[in-house]
């Protein structure tokens, strides 16, 4: 699998961040026991509170991996087994996406992104629950990879900005 994309490529290691978070929090995040519609019920209630929340972002995703995770009966492998595949689908996923899409989301502002994927969220949450279609796990936690990564790019950016007023050197 080849990275073609700032998606793909960072996937991992955001992948990586929330299964951290899952093992560190356990009792944050013990959604084991609950069914389906209460996980997605979860995410819903969990999501961030504005376009750069980063840490709301990152409690979505995890949640999102937990469902998938769930979803897809991966239970007691080991974590770097649990986040090798997890990765795998989501680049995977994300590959695809490219593929029909292309950069399409860079051309979409930070600013709307929280209204853009609840609603997006929200219509896949009516499917579930009124279309009898599986949640869509690996396109939420596509959905929010794409939010932390715009977040993330716009961090970089401020920063370069911020070293060429100060002539390349940082100020504190």
């Amino acid at each position: 699998m080849t990275n073609t994309n700032e998606l793909v490529s960072r996937a991992p290691s955001l992948v990586s961040e929330a299964i951290l978070r899952i093992n560190e929090n356990k009792g944050r995040y013990d959604l084991g026991q609950m069914n389906e519609g209460e996980r997605v019920l979860e995410l819903m209630k969990r999501l961030p509170q504005s376009d750069d929340d980063r840490e709301g972002l990152m409690d979505s995703l995890t949640i999102a991996i937990i469902g998938y995770r769930e979803s897809q009966a991966l239970g007691p492998s080991t974590i770097e087994e649990q986040n090798k595949k997890i990765s795998e689908d989501l680049q995977l996923q994300l590959e695809n996406d490219n593929n029909r899409w292309g950069d399409t989301w860079k051309r979409r502002p930070m600013e709307g992104q929280l209204e853009r994927t609840k609603a997006r969220f929200e219509d896949y949450v009516d499917q579930y629950e009124n279309g009898n279609q599986p949640f869509p796990w690996l396109k939420v936690m596509g959905g929010e990879i794409i939010c932390l990564v715009r977040i993330d790019l716009q961090t970089i950016e401020n920063y370069k900005n911020s070293l060429a007023k100060n002539g390349g050197f940082e100020t504190k």
